[in-house]
């Protein structure tokens, strides 16, 4: 169940790995792949945000107007840091995108939909500083995991779509591709989830409005962009069934989707030792960006 992860993820994913490379450093790459560099930590947030907030850049180096990957760390909305993303962000890099490793408020300090708001303000940074990044901000994408699969999926469904609420003015910075793994695409889902409880900061009963407007599958239209979706089949913190009942939202609303599952793999596992998915969810991003 969904109220396993925090914990599940807290105690595998701190065995991750290193990973070779300096800030500021060119890393070697196998031959063909772009070199690149790690730039200095960057602030996204104004002054005046809640809480100052940062951004890892991995850029090509000697590539200009490049594609860029907003990219976004899980581990329940709560716990963890871009750090986990490390290695996505390197492959990602080692292909030719600007690899942008957020971090984001997290629970239960703020409440959704602060971590929304946040990547927003990320995505609109992004745009604002194109020239000096060297980004193309008409071929921005996302990859997410878990938590941050949610939070990517949501901002690209949000920012297509028509929900009184969402400011409307940030429409023209849509994400033009989404790659999403192990997504919580429809909260409602797990009503007692402690997680989602804590995320959101108002049981299912208190606020079941909430509840489906903070769910992905809530917001899919027709102009929602790309997305390729991977997940373990044998997850059971996020059931496989999201996966599937997402993808067929976005069918019936004529968005092309990819879906890519790995019956032998849970959900921790799926992130640490699956790196076909990434391989294949950086394809489908170079196809559609």
């Amino acid at each position: 169940m969904l109220r396993n992860l925090l914990v599940m993820t807290t105690i595998i994913f701190s065995g991750c790995a290193n990973h070779s490379g300096f800030e500021g450093e060119p890393a070697k790459q196998q031959p063909g792949a772009w070199e690149y560099q790690k730039l200095p930590a960057q602030t996204y947030t104004p002054a005046d945000w809640p809480q100052a907030l940062t951004a890892s850049v991995y850029q090509p180096m000697g590539l200009n107007n490049a594609p860029a990957v907003l990219v976004v760390h899980g581990g329940g909305w709560a716990r963890r840091s871009p750090a986990d993303m490390q290695r996505i962000c390197k492959a990602l890099a080692s292909r030719g995108f600007v690899a942008v490793n957020v971090a984001y408020r997290l629970a239960p300090d703020y409440l959704y939909p602060a971590p929304l708001l946040d990547l927003r303000q990320a995505l609109d940074w992004l745009v604002s500083n194109a020239s000096t990044l060297n980004i193309d901000p008409e071929r921005i994408g996302a990859f997410g995991y878990s938590a941050g699969a949610h939070l990517v999926s949501l901002l690209a469904v949000l920012e297509t779509g028509s929900d009184p609420q969402w400011d409307a003015s940030h429409r023209p910075h849509r994400l033009k591709a989404i790659v999403a793994g192990g997504t919580p695409a429809d909260l409602t889902r797990w009503p007692k989830s402690s997680l989602v409880n804590q995320f959101i900061g108002e049981g299912i009963k208190e606020n079941r409005e909430k509840w489906v407007a903070a769910s992905p599958i809530s917001h899919v239209t027709p102009a929602s962009p790309p997305f390729f979706l991977y997940h373990g089949g044998f997850d059971q913190l996020v059931e496989v069934e999201q996966a599937h009942a997402l993808k067929a939202r976005l069918d019936d609303a004529g968005v092309h989707a990819e879906l890519y599952t790995v019956p032998y793999h849970g959900h921790v596992s799926m992130f640490l030792l699956n790196r076909s998915a990434v391989h294949q969810g950086a394809a489908f991003l170079q196809r559609h960006l």
